[in-house]
């Protein structure tokens, strides 16, 4: 989380002078911290203290303890789950532990993370013990159809096009949609790719080729997604 407000210090100086932006944020996150009474109060004040805590203090230790009330207390809040899972599967301020960060990023899943949704089904995907693509496929498919999770779409999509018994091209196409629509533009290239020559029981289709070549073309230059890309 970044603070608000542009950089203090004259431009050209020797080095930029944060110290006003950060008194002002701090004295924002001591109305948080009232607000969030230690876990007991409001779960957005929560979660800014532990995202102040992580980045502004780099104390990743206090934020696990604030991230750990806000999700497993009363309040179980789905983004402090999801974050507090990627502090320990980094072991950040933690011990790290695949399998404790396995059960905070599906509780923010169950939550309503979708976030937490793609973690849970990147997890179940890599070998391993945990391993289960059927799972994986239908966490991705919920993250995709309900949070419109780019990545969780962007997956499904290439996993119906790659090679195997799971090759179902057809299928490819609703996810990879909603990804492109959403902004992903490695999404919108492989339509682009997928309708220039045609695929099984795809057939190819120039209006639509163009369409998301187009698309592509628009996000690459926007966002800068996927440097030298070409269609």
């Amino acid at each position: 989380m970044a603070a608000p407000g542009g950089s203090a210090g004259a431009p050209g100086g020797s080095s930029w002078d944060l110290h006003p932006i950060d008194e002002d944020y701090r004295k924002r996150m001591v109305q948080f911290e009232l607000d969030c009474n230690d876990g007991d109060g409001n779960a957005y004040a929560c979660h800014s203290v532990a995202e102040f805590h992580a980045v502004v203090d780099k104390d990743h230790k206090k934020a696990a303890e604030v991230l750990a009330k806000n999700c497993d207390g009363k309040n179980r809040y789905g983004a402090s789950c999801f974050k507090l899972g990627r502090l320990i599967l980094k072991g950040a301020g933690v011990e790290q532990s695949d399998d404790s960060a396995f059960a905070r990023f599906k509780r923010a899943c169950d939550l309503g993370h979708y976030q937490g949704c793609y973690h849970v089904g990147c997890m179940l995907s890599e070998n391993g013990p945990r391993r289960n693509m059927d799972s994986a496929v239908s966490v991705f498919d919920r993250a995709c159809k309900e949070g419109r999770e780019a990545e969780s779409c962007f997956f499904l999509g290439k996993y119906f096009l790659r090679p195997g018994q799971s090759r179902d091209p057809p299928q490819a196409i609703t996810p990879l949609a909603v990804s492109c629509d959403v902004g992903h533009a490695p999404s919108c290239r492989l339509l682009a790719v997928l309708f220039k020559k045609g695929d099984s029981n795809v057939d190819a289709d120039s209006l639509k080729f163009n369409e998301y070549k187009r698309r592509t073309e628009e996000l690459v230059q926007q966002r800068g997604a996927m440097m030298g890309v070409k269609v």
